[in-house]
């Protein structure tokens, strides 16, 4: 938290927007422990047959953080108004929720968790296996972490209405993969189950009935995506400037999101089997031998090649 100012400077932040960023994300950086427990605790439930109860939870935590953002942000009634700071809170307050939600309904489950503290024990060889396969998808979580603030430091290069289309165009890129990830989860604790019962005879079925899936859905998403940018991007800004330079964007980008669902799949069925090394390095050479040295290249170009 103490170098959020000094990493937003390291990445070209517009001194305008520098103030704002920096106390969004201290707040934001200092509520990603609940993000990290509900990440964990809903995979615990997700293992056991049960992929409804976490998404009910989020469900009551997005409904949550949606009251509560314009109460916040705007300090409607006895909320303070904190601006950009609320809209943070807001989503930290909604994760703490869904964690207590997560955590209570563990409690009632049989055997899943200790009655006291001291009937906690740790497992030696339960502890380096997880190691082993959690370690390397942490690797790869932070490097594409960073690899993110370097493509931020580009992007930023371009001032506020490059910024501002690219954060638009980004929401909808998370929605347009929203499927894929979800698909990509289920693959995982589908593939896990049957690899930890020698069921190996399924592992091909599911990772080709779940591939076809997630390509089915991605695709509607992309001809969407395609045809309709400036209506997606509408929802999020009326700018004519910021709306061309996102829909220029989402007419390159969204010809990506077929093969990448796919790859979601792909990536969800080898995180089930515990082999977790092909995903980093896939992930990590895509990131900073392809994606970033382009972009660092492609940014000289002049602004109607670039878009």
């Amino acid at each position: 938290m103490i170098l959020v100012r000094p990493l937003l400077g390291l990445i070209n932040t517009p001194p305008e927007l520098l103030e704002m960023a920096t106390r969004y994300l201290r707040i934001f950086i200092a509520g990603l422990v609940f993000m990290f427990l509900y990440n964990g605790l809903g995979s615990i439930l997700r293992r056991l047959w049960d992929s409804r109860t976490p998404l009910i939870f989020l469900s009551y935590a997005t409904i949550i953080n949606i009251i509560l953002d314009p109460l916040m942000i705007f300090g409607v009634g006895p909320f303070p108004r904190l601006g950009v700071a609320g809209a943070a809170l807001a989503t930290v307050i909604a994760q703490g929720i869904s964690v207590f939600l997560l955590v209570r309904h563990l409690a009632k489950i049989n055997h899943l968790l200790p009655d006291t503290v001291g009937q906690w024990r740790i497992d030696r060889q339960l502890t380096a296996t997880t190691f082993r396969i959690g370690l390397p998808a942490g690797v790869q979580q932070l490097m594409v972490s960073l690899g993110s603030l370097v493509l931020t430091s580009i992007i930023d290069a371009f001032g506020p209405t490059v910024i501002a289309a690219f954060g638009a165009a980004s929401r909808l890129d998370q929605f347009a993969f929203m499927p894929a990830m979800s698909t990509s989860l289920a693959i995982s604790s589908l593939v896990g189950q049957n690899v930890g019962a020698g069921r190996y005879d399924r592992v091909k079925y599911i990772l080709r009935w779940g591939t076809l899936m997630t390509g089915g859905i991605t695709s509607m998403a992309t001809l969407l995506v395609l045809l309709t940018p400036k209506s997606l991007l509408s929802l999020f800004t009326t700018d004519q400037a910021v709306l061309i330079a996102g829909a220029n964007y989402l007419r390159i980008v969204g010809l990506s999101y077929l093969p990448l669902s796919m790859m979601f799949a792909i990536n969800g069925a080898l995180r089930g089997a515990g082999d977790t090394m092909p995903n980093m390095f896939t992930t990590l050479a895509a990131l900073w031998l392809v994606r970033i040295p382009l972009a660092k290249a492609l940014s000289s170009w002049p602004v109607e090649a670039r878009l």
